[in-house]
């Protein structure tokens, strides 16, 4: 009997797999590659973590009444909510990856910038997230134009750390907080890039397997359809009226037919790999 109450490790991986079948449903089935299901379930584990990690920063905005910060941190949501319809439909995942991606570096590095212009990890490891995303799932091109947005836009912030320009702040920008809050975000940052790195790992080899799996099922059907059909054409032959000459013939390439099927089946056993189709 299942208890009534259990941990909160069971309830999240239960929300997550809720909301993991309510968006995705049968849409990484339709994708025959692996590599594309993968990129499929890393673009979803993405926007999923990246909404739950902006949670926290939009209630402080509110507690701190910084409308700006608010309405800079919750721009995205519309936006990934939409990419996760794309994903629904089985849309390219080029095209998601690129937006998710654009859209994730945007927000940080507006943020940033009326943040004091902090370009500390805590945005760093944000940027590096958005850019590694749309290196594994969009374009090079989309990748190389990231990149060099980030540059121009750490050029920037050179020039007006350099020349003391004054710009834009959050009005309830401490100096303090800013410095208390870093580790903390750099912390979840830090954890976000690696749950994101880990699932992907896993998605590929999990998919891998399970494809693999399913082509030894086929071939294993194969074999038994083959080494059937091979038995009953020898109990053909030993109620046939055929001469002691043809009937040895057939039966001698009966038996080396089941011979060969017999030796690839053990090879399949032994290494688990398939055999090279003819």
């Amino acid at each position: 009997m299942q208890p009534v109450f259990s941990g909160p490790g069971n309830w999240a991986t239960r929300a997550y797999d809720a909301a993991l079948q309510a968006v995705l449903g049968g849409a990484m089935q339709k994708k025959a590659d692996t590599y594309e299901q993968s990129k499929t379930k890393l673009l979803f584990d993405f926007i999923f973590f990246y909404l739950l990690l902006q949670l926290p920063a939009l209630f402080f905005f509110l507690y701190q009444q910084n409308y700006p910060g608010f309405v800079l941190a919750a721009l995205p949501y519309p936006v990934l909510a939409a990419t996760l319809v794309f994903l629904r439909k089985g849309n390219s995942t080029c095209y998601t990856g690129a937006v998710v991606a654009t859209t994730t570096l945007l927000s940080a590095i507006a943020t940033s910038f009326c943040d004091n212009i902090d370009i500390t990890t805590h945005y760093g490891f944000m940027w590096l997230a958005a850019i590694m995303l749309s290196f594994v799932t969009a374009s090079r091109t989309t990748t190389a134009i990231l990149v060099a947005i980030l540059c121009i836009y750490l050029g920037i912030c050179s020039y007006i750390k350099i020349y003391h320009i004054t710009v834009y702040v959050f009005p309830a920008y401490t100096y303090v907080f800013r410095h208390v809050a870093n580790p903390i975000f750099t912390a979840l940052s830090i954890l976000f890039l690696l749950g994101l790195l880990a699932s992907y790992y896993h998605s590929i080899v999990h998919l891998e397997r399970k494809k693999n799996l399913d082509r030894q099922r086929q071939h294993s059907s194969l074999l038994q359809q083959n080494l059937t059909r091979q038995f009953l054409l020898l109990k053909g032959l030993s109620r046939s009226g055929m001469t002691a000459e043809a009937n040895k013939e057939l039966t001698d390439a009966c038996f080396l037919e089941i011979e060969k099927q017999c030796e690839t089946a053990l090879e399949i056993l032994n290494s688990g790999d398939l055999p090279a189709h003819d």
